[in-house]
């Protein structure tokens, strides 16, 4: 099955037409011990000028060759660069601080925003320089007097030792300036009889860090692809959210996986705020376990959780992947009765930095402007000026 790609808007800090991020190539790189294909940039296609972008659902890919060092090993500082040009550009704020703000409008100081990995493969999980280079973002925003607490984000799996062979370090403390790390094997899943969820004729309960714990989601997924529903990505990773999800029928896990998502978003609370893929690494043959195959050295980030899935398994699929075809599971979420987003090319505005910009002084001076006024910590400050001083 091929899958139509969405349209791509021209970014103003985009390389000249025909430059190396525009072209399409795959070549195989030796990677420490590990052979990866580097991937592909998607193709540059035009948008159909179809209504206003403000109605279209935004999704941004941001890219650096460089921020992969080896299989397992990456660059901190170009990892959290990554994850700042992405919510930058889909917001149109300049500031992190501003940018994080504008996704968690009525964020306060006691808000609890979780973010939900998936470690089921501790050789291609959601990477710990991801995550905390979100809960680094969230860090920055400016909320009563001060910047929103560390230990008001939780990053969550099912289980702790999962987490911990993902890399994670375990806390579940009250120091304010510490990220909580923890397994739903800690607090448990939520059986109260209003939090059961039925899918298809089976009863779910989800993980208590969803229904009790937090007030806000993040799902951070991977690129990886799998034999039966094709690829596993930011939809898929809500059967870590359940604690049955082997329950389920397997295959293509078409509806299973949009009853699951509609259920999670309509009977406990609509929590989800962002999609972000991590795609520094990827898996596009023999999913979900194994080690990676690819090197794409980014993160894809939007609000829309079908159309960042859409735009995820366009990656896949450009890379050689070759069960895409098998996760129409996407395309059955975008419609009736579920309206989870959309699958619609048309209707996805998608930017694509690949690379991201160069960290001029420029770029250096204004982290300092944001840091000294509340709007980027001292971590965000410090990744630029290591990426402007290694001519990054």
């Amino acid at each position: 099955m091929k899958h139509p790609r969405p349209g791509r808007r021209k970014s103003s800090m985009d390389e000249p037409e025909g430059s190396i991020s525009r072209r399409r190539f795959i070549r195989d790189v030796s990677v420490g011990t590990a052979g990866l294909a580097v991937a592909a940039a998607l193709p540059g296609l035009a948008r159909s000028a179809i209504g206003s972008r403000e109605k279209l659902s935004k999704v941004v890919i941001a890219r650096h060759p460089d921020s992969v060092l080896g299989a397992s090993d990456f660059d901190p500082s170009l990892v959290g660069e990554l994850v700042n040009t992405a919510v930058t550009e889909f917001t149109g704020q300049q500031a992190p601080g501003l940018a994080w703000a504008q996704i968690f409008p009525g964020l306060t100081a006691s808000s609890v925003v979780g973010i939900k990995i998936n470690c089921i493969n501790r050789n291609c999980s959601s990477h710990p320089e991801v995550a905390y280079a979100i809960a680094e973002g969230l860090a920055s925003i400016p909320i009563e007097g001060g910047n929103f607490p560390r230990n008001n984000i939780i990053i969550w799996d099912r289980l702790d030792w999962e987490i911990s062979n993902a890399g994670y370090t375990r806390y579940s403390g009250s120091d304010p300036d510490t990220v909580r790390c923890i397994g739903t094997n800690e607090p448990g899943y939520d059986y109260d009889t209003g939090s059961t969820i039925n899918v298809n004729g089976v009863n779910c309960n989800p993980s208590r860090i969803l229904t009790q714990h937090t007030d806000y989601l993040i799902n951070l997924a991977v690129l990886k692809n799998h034999s039966g529903p094709g690829v596993t990505l930011g939809l898929k990773n809500h059967l870590g959210s359940i604690h049955n999800p082997s329950s389920l029928p397997h295959g293509d896990m078409d509806p299973e996986l949009p009853v699951l998502n509609a259920k999670i978003r309509d009977e406990l609370g609509d929590k989800h705020r962002l999609t972000i893929i991590d795609s520094l690494v990827g898996i596009i043959s023999g999913g979900p376990s194994g080690s990676p195959q690819i090197i794409y050295g980014g993160v894809v980030l939007g609000a829309d959780p079908v159309a960042t899935d859409f735009v995820g398994r366009q990656v896949l699929a450009d890379n050689g992947c070759l069960t895409t075809g098998n996760a129409g599971y996407i395309d059955t979420a975008a419609g009736d009765p579920y309206y989870l987003g959309t699958n619609d090319p048309e209707q996805i505005d998608l930017v694509e930095h690949s690379p991201i910009p160069p960290a001029t002084r420029e770029h250096v001076d204004k982290m300092i402007r944001f840091h000294k006024e509340g709007l980027a910590t001292a971590l965000q400050v410090e990744w630029a000026v290591n990426r402007y001083a290694r001519g990054k």
